[in-house]
């Protein structure tokens, strides 16, 4: 696990009182893994394909396990068609969200 930095790497934003992150979702993966930062973005594959929403809904699902979170608390606010997404988070601070999804 890496050490918190003082500042917030570009994956992760707050607005109000929500955490944003900033994934690069790769779907049809051999399996569901974080990859690294890519682009600005927390890059993540997925082993669902990307077919009626069950890449989404298996990146909500890894998301939830890993932060600890109900799958409620996770939204995907932008990019519900694309690989691109801004999944927000409540109830969560962006320290223990970095500490999570951190490799």
């Amino acid at each position: 696990m890496q050490p918190i930095p003082s500042f917030l790497p570009s994956w992760i934003s707050v607005q109000s009182t929500q955490v944003v992150l900033h994934i690069w979702a790769q779907p049809g993966a051999k399996k569901t893994e974080i990859v690294g930062e890519y682009n600005g973005c927390l890059k993540i594959k997925i082993q669902a394909p990307p077919v009626e929403g069950a890449a989404n809904s298996a990146l909500l699902a890894f998301l939830a396990q890993r932060l600890h979170l109900r799958k409620n608390q996770l939204c995907v606010e932008k990019g519900e068609t694309t690989r691109k997404k801004w999944i927000s988070c409540t109830d969560i601070t962006p320290e223990t969200v970095y500490s999570a999804l951190s490799i």
